[in-house]
């Protein structure tokens, strides 16, 4: 069981995961957790209720899955944009759905994949073929964006409008595919 501290500055994280919640959640798989933050807006906001899937081996996360992990003693949920695998270990690099910024995740942080988004009693189930495709696609997109991000200040000159044309681009696909997953939304 992991071990995280508990002095009062560190409290908060710690009345969302009580260690009855990480009892249970490491004897029946499966958990669910409220959200706190909207780093995941517009798919995921502030209050939706997620439910968790414990996962061992890190072989059936893929990119675009939605992942529960430790950073320190707090449980975020961010989407997988990229796998690496280095010195028999595998890191996750993962990003919130309004955001720009990347960090790497240590597989052995991970608890799980959020497999059901529940919004004011309405679900959203993210193990279906269709939602399965749109999280794959909107993982590339973001792997697309952060590797023009990388490499695209190396593109000067005349071909320099590509950088604006695939940012627009990337805008745009990012819109639809959440536009496409939020009304895949079914009501109980």
């Amino acid at each position: 069981m992991k071990e995280f501290n508990t002095n009062k500055q560190n409290n908060f994280p710690r009345r969302l995961v009580t260690d009855d919640w990480l009892d249970s959640f490491h004897k029946t798989g499966t958990g669910e957790l409220k959200t706190l933050t909207n780093s995941m807006r517009p798919l995921i906001q502030a209050g939706d209720s997620l439910c968790i899937k414990k996962i061992v081996g890190t072989s059936k996360i893929k990119i675009g899955d939605i992942i529960v992990f430790w950073r320190g003693n707090m449980v975020i949920t961010h989407r997988v944009v990229r796998k690496i695998k280095r010195d028999k270990a595998v890191w996750f690099l993962e990003r919130g759905d309004c955001t720009s910024q990347t960090a790497l995740v240590h597989s052995e942080s991970v608890m799980g994949v959020v497999t059901k988004i529940k919004k004011k009693g309405n679900v959203l189930d993210l193990e279906t073929i269709k939602m399965k495709l749109y999280n794959r696609a909107l993982g590339f997109v973001f792997l697309s964006e952060w590797i023009m991000r990388l490499y695209g200040r190396r593109i000067t000159g005349p071909l320099s409008f590509i950088r604006s044309v695939t940012k627009a681009f990337y805008v745009f696909l990012k819109s639809l595919l959440h536009r496409l997953m939020t009304k895949s939304i079914k009501t109980k």
